[in-house]
């Protein structure tokens, strides 16, 4: 398969599929990962959207029309058609739409999140108030709730548009699309290690890693509490391997550091060193390996 620019390729870990699209002939493909077989093609010039969603499901958004936009929900195993709705709009840009198991999200631009059950087309709405022109939205599935990103804080939504939660001790270091990429949730969903400010302090200084209870809001532990660690100045990316209890940390001037979190109890105030830097010029290679142990337990 041959890709050129605007052309991708999107990966699902959750249904171990790949999505591909090629802006030669403007025709998407699946993709199993397994083997690498192509399951299907997507061929219609009205087709504005594709994207791998909802365990099996498959999110293909047309192109608008003046007041509607066509949304088909299709397995992603063989394309076979599951829902097929027309979702009405007013003249403002969508800015977001996604499908969050059986539930539409869609949202334009002023406007609230509107949410649409795509088996029995009850509709629900974000309350005016409770969430502020979201940056970034990433689903639950395990949970069937939704996190959300606005104004550099996180909150937890139901799938009807309930606030559940926010995070305490936490404000993101950056808003938009970025921040998604300065966090990690874990398999079981209920914690999440995110990037976040120091409050009222020069962000030359840097910020602390962050981890919070998804089922609480609780901060249970953070990573530079104290004095603050260079290794923690302009993050881009962040990581994390429940087998090894590793943090992966990667910042703008092309670094990557690793922190051991095995035997570090949540709470605890001593500061983790870096186990495994990466400078600028250095040659990569792998961490000395570590005997195997259980990830970390949060209270």
């Amino acid at each position: 398969e041959e890709l050129r620019w605007p052309g991708f390729v999107e990966f699902d870990e959750v249904s171990c599929r790949a999505v591909t699209f090629s802006a030669a002939d403007r025709t998407y493909g699946i993709w199993e990962l397994a083997n690498f077989s192509l399951l299907f093609r997507l061929r219609d010039p009205e087709i504005a959207e594709v994207k791998a969603a909802a365990r099996n499901a498959l999110l293909v958004v047309h192109r608008r029309k003046a007041d509607a936009m066509r949304v088909q929900v299709l397995s992603i195993a063989d394309g076979t058609s599951l829902h097929d709705l027309e979702h009405p709009l007013s003249a403002a840009r969508v800015s977001r739409i996604e499908l969050f198991d059986d539930r539409l999200l869609v949202q334009q631009e002023g406007g609230p999140i509107r949410i649409t059950d795509v088996r029995t087309r009850a509709t629900f709405q974000v309350a005016a108030g409770q969430l502020q022109a979201p940056s970034s939205t990433l689903h639950l599935y395990e949970r069937n709730l939704f996190l959300a990103v606005s104004q550099r804080a996180l909150a937890v939504f139901s799938l009807q548009g309930d606030r559940l939660l926010g995070m305490e001790d936490h404000t993101l270091w950056c808003d938009g699309e970025s921040a998604m990429s300065n966090l990690y949730v874990t398999t079981a969903q209920d914690f999440v290690l995110s990037y976040c400010a120091r409050p009222n302090t020069d962000r030359r200084a840097g910020g602390t890693i962050n981890v919070s209870s998804l089922r609480t809001g609780e901060c249970v532990a953070k990573l530079a509490a104290g004095a603050p660690l260079p290794e923690l100045a302009d993050v881009t990316a962040l990581s994390f391997s429940e087998a090894r209890s590793e943090l992966y940390v990667g910042s703008r001037k092309g670094s990557l550091f690793v922190w051991s979190l095995f035997g570090v109890a949540a709470g605890d105030s001593r500061e983790a060193k870096p186990a495994w830097p990466l400078d600028e010029g250095a040659t990569p290679h792998s961490p000395t390996p570590s005997p195997p142990h259980s990830p970390p337990t949060f209270p």
